[in-house]
């Protein structure tokens, strides 16, 4: 009876014991999940196939590890510090409702790694066995949990390896609780490296605190920064098969081996031909070609813009049109190892220079144009020809306008181009005086100017063929030309002298005689007799063609129209009758 009470009484304290820790339910991640750049992880902390959380990491040049809002779990929060990012828990840490700050995953991310550098920065930047604190709901119940992680090596790398949550709505955690503890020492190693590579190693022996780190290998060669304590770098100088052993000693002796390969680093060297481009005339078919030794395929990288390319080849050399002068990587790869070498095209200005030359040119005059600079060959083309020229000036003496004029200048590696354009230059001709019509047998100074020496052609009727003024008496209407120069410059002017057929005092009309004017000499006021009752404009001038009066009928009373002539001095004056814009009537008027 005894041992059956004793029995019973055992049994009910193991069912008791196991019901306290039962409300927390741990999973473990087995094995530990490494974790890497472009990589999304989801956690369902009560395992009921509803994902809770989503964590995205991205590698360089971003480099972050978030917890991502509005994708899962928009109604649950992750807890984080003051400025947005999740708080990296240590073992114990009290997860429940007073804990501080609770951020809902329906808005803004939530950083454990944040840089645009390398390596990131973050709250979680090289945590070791740190804890996530989450709150999740589940139906119309709020629980608490935690997330434990290892963040690798200065990276955005990181190993998940187990999580857990209180199965009682509404009850805290604490940060690693209910899932058992570990002494048995682990690190991460990467399977492969290259030789000259480094990695930061760090032993862990879960949540029970250990010591007596020995760190060695097998065979030796490998290179250990501090070979006795939990944290280590480890260099491989050399190349081949490493077993990398961690020894603990406390709280029992316990030792753990990774092995890694180490393979030879490609020794890269590139080269591009042409090295040099001139900016002006450059296009995007300009061909390149890269050349490059010491790996097996290649993979070229154009960081510059447009565009950004990655481009792989096999073989030594790669030709292609490139758009910059950014240094262009030809990264190398050989057994799973790469190197790099750069290789930059040099750009080159293009020579500037200018032309002095004159606006424009006379017709058959000579200018000199000049380039500015005489350190360069130039070319000269001018109006577009296949006449070449050479030298840093040129004579020209252009007959066609405007004439065009190409210079290249050539500085022995780039060539530039620019132009000048010159018009035809004319002299401001203008006559000085009116024209009249006269009479047969009358004369007429015609005055021209903006010139320097004058001809005048056909001599018929005219005084003289040279200067600026000449006495024009043809017998018949003449069309003049007259041809000023002034130095190179020769610009003609045409004119007419219309002459008619009077004699005397006699009248001349269009049509049928209409108009009479009386008294003829006048001496006070000369009277316009008209059998029209059409108004008409009579216009007074003197022998040199100047209009001196003027005077407008009134059609109403044609008969009363006069012009008052007596402050005019004594002479002879052409009188016109002028009608709808037309002479209608022409006489000669003696002032008494």
């Amino acid at each position: 009876m005894k041992n059956k009470f004793t029995f019973l009484t055992i049994l009910l304290i193991l069912i008791l014991h196991n019901h306290s820790f039962s409300q927390i339910v741990c999973t473990d991640v087995s094995p530990d999940l490494v974790v890497s750049p472009s990589y999304s992880l989801d956690i369902d902390l009560n395992n009921d196939l509803t994902k809770d959380f989503r964590i995205i990491s991205f590698g360089a040049p971003i480099n972050y590890v978030y917890v991502v809002p509005n994708q899962i779990g928009i109604t649950n929060f992750v807890l984080c510090n003051n400025a947005g990012g999740a708080i990296a828990l240590t073992l114990n840490t009290i997860i429940g409702p007073a804990s501080t700050t609770w951020q809902q995953m329906n808005y803004l991310d939530v950083a454990l790694l944040n840089s645009f550098s390398s390596p990131p920065s973050g709250p979680w930047f090289n945590a070791i066995d740190k804890y996530l604190g989450l709150r999740f709901v589940a139906g119309a119940n709020t629980y608490y949990g935690w997330a434990r992680f290892t963040m690798i090596n200065n990276t955005v790398n990181y190993i998940f390896k187990d999580y857990a949550y209180n199965s009682i709505p509404n009850q805290p955690i604490l940060a690693g609780q209910g899932c058992a503890p570990s002494a048995s020492p682990s690190f991460y190693l990467d399977a492969n490296g290259c030789s000259g590579y480094t990695t930061n190693v760090t032993a862990n022996t879960g949540t029970l605190s250990s010591s007596g780190y020995t760190w060695s290998s097998n065979p030796t060669g490998a290179l250990f920064s501090a070979p006795n304590a939990s944290v280590t770098d480890i260099s491989f100088p050399a190349t081949g098969n490493f077993s990398i052993n961690l020894s603990i000693s406390s709280p029992t002796s316990i030792n753990t081996q990774k092995t890694i390969y180490i393979a030879s680093t490609p020794t890269i060297m590139a080269s591009i031909s042409p090295t040099a481009f001139c900016f002006l005339n450059f296009s995007p078919t300009t061909t390149f070609t890269i050349s490059a030794n010491g790996a097996s395929t290649y993979t070229f990288i154009d960081v510059g813009s447009p565009p950004f390319s990655n481009t792989v080849w096999v073989g030594t050399q790669y030709i292609g049109t490139f758009y910059t002068t950014t240094p262009f990587y030809v990264v190398g790869e050989l057994n799973g190892c790469t190197s790099y070498d750069t290789v930059s095209i040099l750009g080159l200005p293009s020579p500037d220079f200018s032309i002095t030359a004159p606006a424009s040119l006379c017709s058959g005059a000579s200018a000199t144009l000049v380039a500015s600079d005489p350190s360069l060959t130039y070319t000269w083309i001018p109006n577009s020809s296949t006449l070449v020229v050479t030298g840093s000036s040129l004579v020209i003496t252009p007959t066609v306008f405007p004439a065009y004029y190409t210079l290249y200048g050539d500085d022995g590696t780039c060539i530039n181009t620019n132009g000048v354009s010159i018009n035809e230059k004319k002299l401001n001709m203008s006559i000085n005086s009116s024209f009249v019509t006269i009479c047969a047998g009358e004369s007429h100074t015609i005055v021209a100017a903006g010139a320097t020496t004058y001809s005048w052609s056909p001599p018929y009727g005219l005084n003289t063929t040279v200067g600026y003024s000449v006495i024009a008496s043809p017998s018949l209407t003449t069309n003049y030309t007259v041809t000023g120069t002034t130095g190179p410059c020769v610009t003609p002017l045409e004119l007419t002298q219309d002459v008619t057929a009077c004699t005397g005092l006699n009248e001349i009309s269009q049509g049928e005689k209409v108009f009479q004017l009386h008294p003829n000499p006048a001496m006070n006021r000369l009277y316009i007799n008209t059998n029209s009752e059409l108004s008409y404009q009579a216009e007074v001038y003197d022998l040199d063609g100047k209009m001196i009066l003027k005077m407008q009928s009134h059609a109403e009373n044609n008969a009363d129209n006069f012009i008052d002539v007596h402050s005019l001095p004594v002479g002879v004056y052409v009188v016109k009758i002028i009608r709808d814009d037309k002479i209608h009537y022409i006489t000669k008027m003696i002032k008494e």
